[in-house]
């Protein structure tokens, strides 16, 4: 990896340092940068956008290290002007509500995902998220706070983002950014 000024300069200036970074052309649903840096305490993703799944709400995936195996449990509890609802997703990734298709135009999610202690190899990855959605002009916003397990004990070493579990592509526009904790 090169090394790059504003890299640099947020490595000592104690910021949470920018790992990569991707904007969706519209005929992408996946992203894998590549193995995480070693040596930080926490990992976090940060998503804008929505999905072109043919219905209202799409789901963001995230996958450590490719595993695609039934390991993976996702809360989210999410109000709008209304009383609040709960969700449980279990499947093959940690998984958050997104706008589809059918979302109102221009609208998109904003997803925000810590995973602490990323490296350590003594417990679960456990991860908290909070996430906002728009679906339709007579709802108003939903925010929602997300939590969720990966039932894996490893090392993350690298992470993938994908719309899931539909293999649809994101919107054009739509963007990921992975960030390292100190």
């Amino acid at each position: 990896m090169v090394m790059t000024r504003a890299l640099a300069n947020a490595l000592t200036s104690g910021q949470h340092p920018i790992f990569a970074e991707k904007v969706f052309n519209g005929a992408e649903g996946s992203w894998t940068p590549g193995n995480l840096p070693t040596g930080y305490r926490g990992v976090q993703v940060e998503f804008l956008g929505r999905s072109l799944i043919a219905a209202v709400n799409g789901l963001l995936g995230v996958r450590p290290n490719a595993d695609n195996g039934n390991n993976y449990s996702t809360q989210r509890v999410a109000g709008n002007a209304a009383a609040a609802s709960a969700e449980n997703q279990a499947g093959a990734a940690l998984q958050f509500t997104i706008p589809g298709a059918q979302a109102t135009a221009d609208m998109p999610g904003q997803v925000l995902m810590t995973m602490l202690n990323h490296e350590g190899t003594d417990f679960f990855k456990v991860v908290t998220g909070n996430s906002v959605i728009f679906t339709n002009a007579g709802t108003p916003i939903y925010a929602a706070c997300n939590a969720g397990v990966w039932r894996s004990k490893a090392a993350v070493t690298s992470l993938t983002i994908f719309e899931s579990p539909n293999s649809n592509n994101f919107v054009a526009g739509s963007m990921a950014r992975i960030r390292m904790i100190r």
